[in-house]
């Protein structure tokens, strides 16, 4: 079942693409499925500040267009995850960054890069292992994490940010 709004949300031009499909086609992809996706990891949201219904967290996947921007114009702490589809302890991580941003959402920003698809802003950023995650306050690296970690490492070091 189509949200009620969700004509008017997809009005926004903000709005990019959810899995690689155009929004415009979501009505469709909701009819072949019966429902409306759910995984935040398979939703792209370029920073428009708006949080389509379906969606139940606030994580953002960012590239070399949006990512400068979403980071100096944060008024709250960022923490950054370089992760790629290929990669296991990505897909560990990933459930406890969509817990922290559902749990945080005013407080902190979760945001993904995709390494395989922004290979000059991972590079720009000097990742050499994922996942690797970047902790940004005021637009500046504060802290950074190579590889797996707890939700509480991860929440000590954002709290320590605020």
């Amino acid at each position: 079942m189509l949200p009620d709004n969700l004509e008017e949300w997809l009005s926004d031009e903000s709005v990019r693409e959810i899995g690689g499909n155009s929004l415009t086609n979501l009505p469709a992809l909701v009819q072949a499925s019966g429902t409306p996706p759910m995984n935040p990891t398979a939703v792209c949201i370029h920073d428009s500040g708006v949080t389509p219904p379906f969606v139940k967290n606030s994580v953002i996947h960012l590239d070399e267009a949006t990512f400068g921007q979403t980071i100096s114009n944060s008024n709250v702490p960022i923490l950054v995850d370089f992760w790629a589809t290929w990669c296991g302890p990505c897909r560990m991580i990933a459930p406890v960054l969509d817990e922290i941003a559902e749990e945080q959402a005013d407080a902190v920003r979760i945001v993904k890069v995709d390494v395989d698809n922004s290979p000059e802003l991972s590079n720009r950023c000097e990742i050499r292992n994922i996942p690797t995650l970047l902790f940004f306050k005021g637009g500046e690296l504060k802290d950074q994490v190579v590889g797996l970690t707890t939700k509480a490492d991860l929440i000590s070091r954002l709290n320590a940010l605020k």
